[in-house]
């Protein structure tokens, strides 16, 4: 996999080190120009091959799969770009802010044969192997609900005045909390 990163924010930060571990060394990254040192420092440190500030650029080079780890709100608009060009794409959680967005992403992937997933790892949890494993213990399930919540690293600092993306209403997060 030839796996391009958008963004050079807080989540890619923490997923760099993950890849890394893996073995796997994204072939680009996405920055923008007010984070051009970010960009740079992470190319360097990661051995990233190539650096783009435009989207058009990085979609026309060699990855064939794109993470998107960028605001909420965008996520839709670089997600069905990078599907139109023909990559696979990793969506940062949530995918989008509407089902309809959802959607036609799914439809746009299905057409063109392509991966569309959220980065969500809830799937691989041992709870979840566990839950899984100890279901026959309660018989036959007439309702099931469950709920997944974590506190978020950044809710300090929103207590405190500081509005970090996640929490921004201007960037797509008021269309999350309804």
């Amino acid at each position: 996999m030839k796996l391009a990163l958008l963004g050079t924010g807080k989540i890619v930060q923490e997923v760099l080190p993950v890849l890394e571990e893996l073995g796997i060394c994204p072939v680009a990254l996405l920055g923008t120009e007010r984070s051009r040192a970010r960009g740079e420092e992470l190319v360097r440190r990661y051995r990233i091959p190539h650096l783009y500030f435009d989207h058009d650029e990085l979609l026309e080079g060699e990855a064939d799969a794109v993470y998107i780890g960028l605001p909420n709100r965008v996520h839709y608009q670089y997600a069905k770009a990078a599907l139109l060009k023909g990559k696979h794409v990793i969506v940062e959680k949530p995918m989008v802010t509407s089902l309809e967005e959802f959607q036609e992403l799914r439809s746009l992937a299905r057409e063109r044969s392509l991966v569309l997933v959220e980065a969500m790892t809830l799937h691989y949890l041992p709870t979840l192997a566990q839950m899984k494993k100890d279901l026959p213990l309660l018989g036959r399930p007439r309702l099931v609900c469950f709920n997944y919540s974590q506190y978020s690293s950044r809710y300090d600092a929103f207590q405190h005045g500081e509005i970090a993306p996640a929490f921004d209403p201007a960037l797509g997060a008021e269309r999350l909390w309804i």
